[in-house]
């Protein structure tokens, strides 16, 4: 079994609901955690992701403000929006499915990612001159309804939901393993 810690710099996870009669898009910026990867059997492999809640930005300056308040996101009461597998399934290739707890706004939930993972590659460390890190890619879509999670907030403008109940979720993970020496023999 492999350690990969989520590279925090390199990581992303976007959002998308609609507002009224458009797509409010925002993301996460700051994740952390670890996967353990069983390069023989995907299945025994796990993934734990904390994303911080206070990290959200919204691309409407009115909406930005409010997405991390007490009608929705609460990030003072509930800084943290976690994520823990259970299982992963096979597609074939490089796509999997994971399964697994989401916990947003104080309410875990069962949820299901659609994944491709990419890697590994060695690349150079530019802060250990000749060292190398071993890096993986994780691609994950998943959608949610934020009423699930107690995010009800229900404002109506000219007879309409004013916000979308479906939540689009995008993850862009980087994983990074151990230093390895530079041109050492890499498993894949």
């Amino acid at each position: 079994m492999d350690k990969w810690i989520i590279d925090t710099d390199r990581s992303v996870a976007t959002f998308e609901v609609r507002l009224l009669f458009r797509r409010l898009r925002g993301k996460f910026t700051r994740i952390s955690g670890t996967a353990l990867l069983d390069p023989d059997d995907i299945t025994r492999s796990s993934v734990a992701a904390v994303i911080d809640a206070a990290s959200a930005a919204a691309d409407d300056a009115v909406w930005n403000t409010q997405l991390k308040g007490a009608h929705f996101l609460d990030a003072e009461h509930f800084p943290e929006i976690s994520f823990r597998s259970s299982s992963i399934e096979p597609l074939g290739g490089s796509r999997v499915r994971i399964f697994g707890e989401l916990t947003l706004h104080g309410t875990t939930c069962e949820e299901m990612l659609d994944a491709e993972y990419s890697g590994p590659v060695a690349e150079r460390d530019w802060d250990y001159p000749g060292e190398e890190r071993l890096s993986m890619g994780l691609s994950a879509t998943t959608a949610i309804n934020r009423e699930d999670y107690g995010i009800a907030f229900e404002a109506k403008e000219a007879g309409s939901l004013l916000l979308g109940k479906e939540i689009l979720i995008t993850l862009d993970i980087t994983l990074v393993s151990a230093f390895v020496p530079a041109g050492a023999r890499i498993r894949t």
